[in-house]
């Protein structure tokens, strides 16, 4: 087999949002998919595709916490952790209509694009 060489892990991502650069975020959001999607990422740090995956089966509103990680999924190395819910976030989750926090129609949505 030919070797290949490690790749050599990048330098932590520093840059943090202002105030007004999250408003404008959420200002600009037009569809209630995208906002629930935004919230929650926001509110959990969680990688999209944690976010895109995220039941309700997964939050636990008695304790107030949402473990990214559903039953029967294998941790992996982009560990996804229990955090807990947000006063911001609270109200959203409760408002969840749908297996799937984020949904259109009820479905799980595929991805988020940039148009």
């Amino acid at each position: 087999m030919p070797y290949v060489a490690p790749i050599q892990p990048g330098l932590p991502r520093d840059r943090i949002l202002s105030m007004g650069e999250v408003m404008a975020l959420l200002e600009a959001v037009e569809h209630n998919h995208l906002l629930m999607f935004v919230l929650v990422a926001l509110n959990t740090l969680a990688r999209p595709e944690a976010v895109r995956e995220l039941t309700v089966f997964q939050i636990d509103f008695e304790h107030r916490l949402i473990d990214l990680n559903p039953r029967g999924r294998r941790q992996t190395k982009k560990y996804r952790p229990v955090v807990p819910i947000t006063e911001t976030l609270l109200p959203w989750l409760r408002s969840a209509s749908s297996e799937y926090v984020v949904n259109w129609f009820g479905r799980p949505i595929s991805g988020v694009r940039i148009a």
